[in-house]
């Protein structure tokens, strides 16, 4: 009804925008080791490393002590969006810096997308328990950018930068 918690959500989502994307890449890559066959799988990707690096991957882009730089590398389109993501991060100043998320769960799709459960927290406590998708480009899992536009919609705008994907994409 007031204004104060539209304000409060539309502080949430355009800190994460600022605290956007990113993370590294500290692990070493896959257990060549081991030779174990067993049935085959319809799917070439391993469920849990495809489930840890889209947390990880989601924690990044959320992660407002990393640099804008590092972020937008976790983002669909990141670089093309930098401009946007760096105009939000002005907007909402220090308060960018009190937000981050925690994902809650990670459902695996066959289309190369997943379908991820998180909370937008604020100075580290819950304020918005919200989902949005991951897609898998070029062998990266990334933060879709039709999540980063729902998530500016729920302060009730649609910047251009999301308007090839506001009707539903």
């Amino acid at each position: 009804m007031r204004t104060g918690r539209r304000l409060v959500l539309a502080t949430m989502v355009v800190a994460l925008l600022a605290a956007g994307c990113g993370g590294d890449d500290d692990d070493g890559g896959d257990d060549a080791g081991t030779t174990t066959t067993e049935e085959p799988t319809t799917t070439t990707i391993d469920e849990q490393a495809a489930k840890q690096e889209i947390t990880d991957t989601w924690v990044a882009f959320f992660n407002p002590q990393l640099s804008l730089d590092e972020r937008v590398t976790h983002l669909e389109d990141g670089e093309q969006l930098k401009p946007f993501v760096e105009q939000q991060a002005q907007i909402l100043g220090a308060q960018a810096s009190q937000a981050s998320a925690q994902v809650d769960e990670v459902t695996l799709n066959d289309d190369g997308t997943a379908d991820v459960q998180f909370q937008i927290l604020l100075a580290g406590q819950p304020v918005l328990p919200t989902s949005g998708t991951a897609v898998l480009v070029d062998g990266k899992w990334l933060v879709s950018k039709a999540t980063l536009c729902d998530l500016i919609a729920l302060a009730g705008t649609t910047p251009e930068e999301c308007a090839d994907i506001a009707s539903g994409g």
